[in-house]
């Protein structure tokens, strides 16, 4: 793959910019913060994907808020393809073929066959190197570089070789190798030993060694016969103990003498071990296409998420309808209260009459002509019976003033009722009533109605604001219709594109499951042909078959080794040594007889203390109590000494495994490496160093004069140069397999200007084979074209 453009919509200082790279020796020229590295992680972003705020703490944000992404223009095996890749936290990937302009309908799939077997990690421990890879060199020790360069090879080593440090590291603060070292794990260890030599010292002093019943003539004839019986007995273990010794070659030359061995043909073998290698590697890529397809065929979330959002809409929609038809019911009876309103002249509908009202409207003309004519009957009555004149003519002033005041009473109260109802007259008052209690009665509803729109309109609201977050679209001020539209549309578009998310889902799915189909059949293949092998020999796998060649290769060497054995035995303990079924049972007869010599040797000493008259009993005994503390403790100290031990163990052996992984992993591409990195290391050095070499587990440079140095002996400078030189190797050898361009960011510069053009040539001579990007602060030389300068 060749990068022959770069557009770039927007990336961190890039907005709206272009490059051309011409050439396969591409350099870019800039001064620091002219966005270098800002240019570079744009192109890594685009192959593998943009940085998060999790994976990186510089997200390359456009700082004029133009639109993130942009696109690369490369040449492939296949033609001209623009890679396109839109936004940071959702990324859209688009690919188009130049040549007819068709874009590509999995823009995905066919980015990863053109990377595989890359991955991000991989692309930056092979192809992407900066002046932060010298800047670490700097920092570790120079036994620790060695460990790096010579696990270069191994893709990801240098975070497993930061691991093994830091649990050799671990280790060493547990432990120290000197035995006055003061670290944890050695203060355990004299504390220990301290507590058991105490403990040992009181445990004799609980020995009762004197026995006041025998005679003197008792123990002399008792310590001769022991004496006598310690003799023969040390006679017998020494003899036993001879045996123990050539107990072990002597059942070797048996084990070689009885063992036959059938040969195996090295084209067989070769062919076995092939056919194991396809065959881990078969089992390998289906198990793995299997754990893919699991991982396809589990429900996806979009599918949930979709029925979900449905339902959500579904329910929001008959609020939104419920919602409506209580505005229309609201709106209807608005109209009502208007049509009732305008009956009257100022558009307030007056209250109800009352009673009392009621009467004065109707009757008060009629109870007004009552009132007079009973007042005249009265007024006559009185007149005939009361005297004086004055008297009844006082009375009838009284009346009449009574019936003046009442009849002007009656007809304010009466125009102040046709005031309210205006311009209705009396009838027309009377009529509207039931009205009025209509509208006092739907002035009640519009209150009830009012208050459920807005408790409808708030769970509404609520609803369409928590559809829209889910949905991560942003609703604009508008119309509760407006807005379920808008979300309508909206799921419609999203249901839309998860319908094409599940079809290529399955189609996923249908691949895997051919690419499953066609493994088995191989991997069936080739079982076949290594049980065919298998059977030849008469083994069951291939480690069998492999120790089968190597024991008949090893049968001739024992048979010699057998003659030797045989001649250091002699004749007699041969005949010994068959006399034990096994080495258990001849160590079981030595330990027989050293218990019986011990037992023989404590009644001895036991006869010596006797005889010597020793009555004297130990006056000061330690207690029991004082026993068992003193137990415990040195218990209590041995398991805490031996979890310590376990860890220091458990650091030591996960250092030595990541080592042994690492060596063992780069091994594969070591030889062609040291070829390469030989000759770029030669020209770096000015020819001062001609050789590199691999020697069991140290790398051996050696001068123009034939003298060698390990890389411990390098300065810091000719170490920088040295794993330069290898990462260049290392790129080297990769770019047979895999054609990427490589990417250096002022990797060299801390180099002189004369080492600084012989790297400039060894890019220029490898740009031949893969292309390179160089970006510099500066260049010392003219003879490169189509230099891009940033400003």
């Amino acid at each position: 793959m060749k990068i022959k453009q770069v557009h770039i919509s927007g990336f961190g200082k890039w907005s709206q910019v272009a490059f051309d790279f011409d050439t396969q020796f591409q350099i870019i020229v800039g001064q620091n913060e002219s966005g270098k590295s800002t240019l570079r992680a744009f192109i890594v972003g685009i192959l593998f994907g943009f940085p998060s705020k999790k994976q990186s703490n510089n997200i390359y944000d456009p700082r004029d808020g133009s639109r993130y992404g942009g696109d690369l223009v490369v040449e492939t095996a296949d033609g001209d393809f623009c890679i396109a890749r839109f936004g940071r936290t959702q990324s859209t990937l688009t690919i188009t073929r130049l040549a007819d302009q068709h874009e590509l309908t999995n823009p995905e799939e066919w980015l990863n066959n053109n990377l595989s077997p890359l991955t991000k990690q991989s692309f930056d421990d092979i192809f992407n190197f900066s002046e932060q890879d010298l800047a670490q060199i700097k920092q570790i020790s120079a036994s620790d570089l060695q460990k790096l360069l010579l696990n270069l090879g191994a893709v990801g080593s240098t975070k497993w070789l930061e691991a093994a440090i830091n649990f050799d590291k671990q280790a060493e603060n547990l432990f120290a190798q000197r035995s006055t070292g003061k670290r944890p794990l050695n203060q355990a260890v004299r504390a220990y030993e301290s507590s058991e030599s105490k403990l040992s010292k009181q445990s004799e002093a609980l020995q009762i060694f004197l026995d006041d019943q025998q005679t003197v003539s008792e123990l002399t004839k008792s310590v001769a016969t022991l004496k006598e019986k310690i003799d023969k007995s040390q006679e017998a273990i020494n003899h036993l103990t001879q045996l123990q010794r050539q107990y072990q070659i002597f059942t070797e030359a048996q084990q070689i003498d009885k063992k036959h061995v059938r040969s195996v043909s090295e084209v067989d073998l070769q062919h076995a071990e092939q056919l194991q290698v396809e065959i881990d590697l078969l089992v390998g890529n289906i198990r793995r296409q299997e754990q893919e397809m699991d991982h396809l065929k589990l429900q996806p979330e979009f599918v949930i998420e979709i029925e979900d959002s449905n339902k959500r809409l579904m329910t929001l929609k008959m609020m939104v309808s419920q919602l409506l038809s209580d505005q229309q019911q609201r709106d209807e009876l608005l109209t009502q209260q208007k049509a009732t309103q305008a009956q009257f002249a100022s558009n307030q509908v007056p209250e109800l009459l009352s009673i009392n009202d009621d009467h004065h409207l109707s009757n008060y003309k009629i109870r007004l002509i009552g009132l007079i004519s009973a007042t005249f009957l009265l007024a006559v009555i009185t007149y005939t019976i009361v005297t004086p004149i004055w008297l009844w003519l006082l009375f009838l002033v009284a009346i009449v003033i009574f019936i003046i005041r009442y009849a002007a009473h009656a007809n304010h109260v009466t125009n102040e009722i046709k005031k309210q109802y205006y311009p209705l007259n009396e009838t027309q008052i009377r009529s509207v009533q039931p009205s009025i209690e209509q509208y006092l009665k739907r002035d009640q509803s519009l209150k009830a109605i009012n208050q459920k729109i807005e408790l409808q309109m708030n769970h509404v609201n609520k609803a369409i604001q928590s559809l829209a977050s889910d949905l991560n679209v942003e609703i604009l001020l508008q119309s509760v219709q407006e807005s379920v539209d808008q979300l309508s549309q909206i799921t419609q578009n999203r249901d839309l594109l998860e319908s094409n998310k599940k079809a290529l889902w399955q189609q996923q799915q249908s691949q895997l499951s051919n690419m499953i189909d066609a493994s088995s059949i191989s991997l069936k293949q080739k079982m076949f042909d290594l049980q065919r092998i298998f059977k030849k020999y008469e083994v069951e796998k291939l480690t069998d078959l492999q120790n089968l060649a190597v024991a008949y290769h090893e049968q001739m060497a024992n048979n010699h080794r057998y003659q030797a054995i045989v001649q250091q035995i002699s004749a007699y303990d041969q005949e010994q040594l068959l006399t034990f079924k096994n080495e258990q049972a001849l160590s079981n007869t030595l330990q027989i007889e050293q218990t019986n010599l011990a037992h023989l040797k404590q009644r001895f000493a036991e006869e010596l203390a006797k005889l010597a008259r020793i009555q004297a009993k130990q006056m000061q005994r330690v207690s029991d109590d004082q026993f068992m503390i003193m137990q415990q403790t040195v218990a209590d100290q041995k398991t805490e000494l031996l979890d310590q031990f376990s860890d220091y163990l458990a650091q030591k052996l996960a250092n030595r495994w990541i080592y042994n992984a690492l060596h063992a992993a780069s091994q594969n591409r070591f030889p062609k490496m040291i070829e390469f990195a030989t000759d770029y290391f030669n020209q770096l050095t000015i020819g001062r160093y001609r050789h590199i070499n691999f020697e069991k587990d140290e790398i051996i440079i050696t001068t123009e004069n034939n003298e060698s140095f390990n890389v411990i002996s390098l300065s810091t400078g000719t170490q920088e140069q040295l794993y330069v030189a290898m990462r260049l190797a290392l790129a080297r050898v990769v770019a047979d397999v895999i054609s990427f361009p490589m990417l250096i960011d002022d990797g060299f510069v801390n180099f002189d200007p004369e080492r600084r053009a012989v790297v400039l040539n060894i890019l220029a001579r490898v740009s031949d084979k893969q292309q390179i990007i160089y970006w510099t602060t500066r260049v010392e030389t003219d003879d490169f074209q189509n230099v891009i300068e940033l400003k």
